[in-house]
């Protein structure tokens, strides 16, 4: 493990098919009855935040956001020759399901992220919307939880500018 590297077991976030979060941007994640994940990773990230110094502070605790995987790339971003050229039928990249999928639907690479915002929709539907914000870039080292949301051990990957140093919620970087 390189200096500008941590490991540590977080809640991780499985995005939206098509979806991919990059350090430095913020991202709306829609939340609704059919990702019961969300809410359980929620109570996670708010049992978490009350045993920090800052209580109660959920833009405190990271979290990684992992895209679903694609049947053109591998989990660690390799390029995978499946597919004809000869038009065949390829195969669609799986949508998130909360009851069927698996850490292997899940892509091995991903952003470390910070909660800095929920946003109620209007009207009485329950839904609401996740704002993350990336943070830096991770790698998913192993799934220890797939159930009620996926919780996982992840390193993370410091890219070497100023502007990095500024996003990271946990202090100064130690050369552990």
């Amino acid at each position: 493990m390189s200096p500008r590297s941590r490991t540590a077991s977080v809640p991780i976030l499985p995005l939206p098919k098509g979806t991919v979060l990059l350090p430095g941007i913020t991202q709306r994640i829609l939340a609704s009855s059919d990702r019961p994940d969300l809410s359980a990773l929620l109570s996670s990230v708010y049992s978490r935040a009350a045993n920090l110094p800052n209580k109660g502070r959920i833009d405190a605790v990271p979290i990684a956001c992992v895209p679903m995987a694609s049947p053109f790339i591998g989990p660690r971003g390799h390029l995978l020759l499946t597919g004809s050229r000869d038009g065949q039928d390829v195969p669609e990249a799986p949508e998130f399901d909360a009851e069927k999928t698996r850490k292997s639907d899940l892509f091995g690479c991903g952003v470390a992220a910070k909660i800095v915002g929920l946003q109620r929709h209007g009207g009485d539907t329950g839904h609401f919307s996740i704002l993350v914000e990336g943070l830096a870039r991770v790698r998913v080292e192993k799934i220890s939880q797939e159930r009620p949301h996926f919780e996982g051990k992840v390193t993370w990957y410091h890219d070497e500018s100023k502007r990095s140093s500024t996003l990271q919620p946990w202090g100064p970087r130690s050369n552990v």
